[in-house]
Order: C-alpha cells, then sequence, then structure tokens
C-alpha cells in the first residue's frame, strides 16, 4: 500500500509536469496497468487521478449554511 503522502506527491509532480492534461496522462498511466494486469498499479493511479482533480480544483467549497 502507497501512503497517502506519496499520492498527493504523485499528483503534484504530475500537475507541475502536465498542467491541465495531468488527469488524462495520469488516466493513460492507469489503463496502461489494467491492460498489463497490474491491477494493484492501476489503482494506486486511479488514487492520483482523484488527488489531481481535488488539486486542480481552483472552487473553494461554497460555505454551508
Amino acid at each position: 500500500m502507497i501512503p497517502e503522502i506519496d499520492i498527493w506527491r504523485a499528483a503534484q509532480l504530475m500537475l507541475k509536469r502536465y498542467g491541465d492534461e495531468a488527469l488524462k496522462e495520469s488516466a493513460a498511466r492507469a489503463d496502461e496497468l489494467v491492460a498489463a494486469g497490474d491491477d494493484n498499479g492501476a489503482a494506486v493511479w486511479r488514487r492520483i487521478m482523484d488527488a489531481v482533480t481535488q488539486l486542480a480544483n481552483k472552487i473553494p467549497p461554497s460555505m454551508v449554511h
């Protein structure tokens, strides 16, 4: 199991390297691992995709009333 901090570090690196294409590139890596039969590796990249999505979200959460 990969520590959560490493998932977030990888997501930050993907955003730094690929910018707006980071989610697409992360998905491509997950797809490659699925095709190779590496379900654990694909699961890690899906976690990275979730982190990329959260980090790329520039809209602040709305206030709860």
